[in-house]
């Protein structure tokens, strides 16, 4: 009775301490086929079922699509998450992710992602992009706007620029010969001895 009340008591011990969890490590991705041959399939090969390190005790699953690309990582996480599946357009291109965390059994993490099929497309970058695409448009006609109202405010304004200009040059003409009067004449005085 006292050998079966130890071997309980050695296993209750064993229970409370926990044993590590288990959870598929890799990545892969369809672009270039990159990362680990089976990750993104529903049952990853046993081979990346590993033990978890202390202080991380939940696996994680993340799928994305990026444009064409499929992408899935399978990891040991300290932190538990639950990210909804969303989805953005970026120049027209699908993108997605979702993120979640599980620690019921060992390979929890398994399973295939989610296709994102009816997941709602969040369009908010790509007006951003398209109005600031506007934004930009509007600055480039500004400006050649402006351009064209200066030649036109310079048609109609040279005429007034061209008589300011000549009789700022009248003017020059006038004071240089005035100094060439002047000095001839100072010259010619001191010649004459006056």
């Amino acid at each position: 009775m006292l050998k079966l009340t130890l071997i309980l008591f050695g296993f209750l011990l064993l229970a409370e301490r926990g044993f590590p969890l288990q959870c598929y490590v890799c990545e892969g991705s369809t672009a270039a086929e990159k990362g680990d041959q089976g990750c993104d399939e529903e049952n990853p090969p046993a081979e990346y079922l590993q033990e978890c390190q202390d202080g991380l005790q939940f696996c994680m699953k993340m799928s994305v699509i990026a444009a064409d690309n499929y992408g899935m990582k399978r990891n040991c996480t300290e932190y538990r998450s639950s990210q909804e599946a969303e989805c953005y357009s970026i120049f027209e291109q699908k993108w997605c992710t979702q993120h979640t965390t599980c620690e019921t059994v060992d390979g929890c993490n398994g399973g295939n992602g989610i296709s994102f099929n009816g997941v709602f497309v969040n369009t908010t970058v790509d007006q951003k992009l398209e109005e600031l695409g506007e934004a930009w448009q509007g600055l480039v006609d500004e400006w050649n706007n402006l351009g064209q109202r200066a030649a036109a405010w310079w048609d109609e304004h040279k005429v007034y620029f061209y008589w300011s200009m000549g009789i700022v040059g009248v003017a020059l003409v006038v004071i240089v010969v005035g100094i060439g009067y002047q000095k001839g004449k100072e010259a010619r005085e001191k010649r004459s001895g006056i």
